[in-house]
């Protein structure tokens, strides 16, 4: 079954009774984030940016990567701010499971499980404000044949820290984090 990944609130309540005191008017009927049409497209995360816009990454069939990270940038009125972005390295491998982060300068953080030959690591790719970025970078440096579920912010510093689930103490699953500097 194909899954697509849509921007903006849900439109309508099947069941008006339990929709919650906190829930806002709903501005827009959901909108597809990626270009493609229908394609396998899930688990997505989205960040907001500093300008009043928002950034979303899913995991998808794109340009350039039938199993890919991709992502797109919005602005304050919902309008696509470009086509959307093969984040990963190009690889014949599973990417999945995006974390994302923007910080008060625009730089946007994704993170992700790379499923490699018997083992997957966790990957992340920082991209500067004005849209470069170095390329992906390998964040886990241990031994553990299946590091997932990563987790990211900014940090106030303009470092970064990215947490993941490893086995580094012994045969209990951890959570561990890697912490960045600015530079």
């Amino acid at each position: 079954m194909d899954h697509e990944v849509l921007a903006g609130p849900v439109a309508g309540n099947a069941h008006p009774e339990r929709r919650p005191a906190t829930v806002q008017d709903v501005l827009a009927v959901p909108r597809r984030v990626h270009e493609r049409g229908v394609q396998l497209a899930e688990p997505a995360a989205v960040a907001a940016a500093p300008d009043g816009g928002f950034v979303v990454a899913w995991r998808g069939n794109g340009a350039g990567d039938s199993n890919g990270i991709f992502l797109r940038r919005f602005n304050a009125s919902a309008l696509a701010l470009g086509p959307e972005i093969r984040v990963n390295a190009a690889s014949s491998r599973v990417e999945k499971d995006p974390a994302l982060s923007i910080d008060t300068d625009g730089r946007i953080l994704v993170a992700w499980q790379f499923e490699g030959s018997n083992r997957s690591d966790i990957v992340a790719r920082l991209y500067q404000a004005n849209g470069s970025s170095n390329g992906p970078f390998t964040v886990t440096t241990d031994q553990e044949v299946n590091d997932r579920n990563p987790a990211i912010t900014f940090l106030s510093n303009h470092g970064f820290v990215v947490s993941w689930a490893a086995r580094l103490f012994g045969d209990a699953r951890d959570v561990v984090f890697q912490e960045y500097s600015s530079a």
